[in-house]
């Protein structure tokens, strides 16, 4: 399982690559959007979880070009944010993640 995690914290990396590790799962990382959008033109991936907060561009804004992309369009995509409001849960729903975290 290729899972692309977009965040520039230590924090998110240690701990998806903790996790990921167990069951078996490669794990890529990107540290912002346009690294990510690189990656997913290069790489299939299973999974995608963006953090919220990237130095370029917002988890919400990434996760509306990745779906715009073919291969992404039924790719779980999730979003990572400290910060779940009722109003950012509707944006994030509405440009396709599967779940905000």
């Amino acid at each position: 399982m290729n899972i692309l995690l977009v965040d520039d914290t230590s924090l998110y990396r240690a701990i998806f690559g903790n996790s990921l590790a167990e069951i078996g799962a490669t794990l890529h990382l990107a540290a912002n959007g346009r690294e990510a959008l690189d990656a997913s033109a290069a790489t299939s991936f299973d999974m995608v979880a963006v953090s919220m907060q990237l130095a370029d561009m917002d988890g919400i804004a990434l996760t509306r070009m990745l779906r715009q992309q073919p291969a992404f369009q039924y790719t779980p995509i999730l979003i990572l944010t400290g910060s779940v409001s009722q109003d950012l849960a509707r944006k994030a729903s509405e440009a396709g993640a599967t779940e905000i975290f």
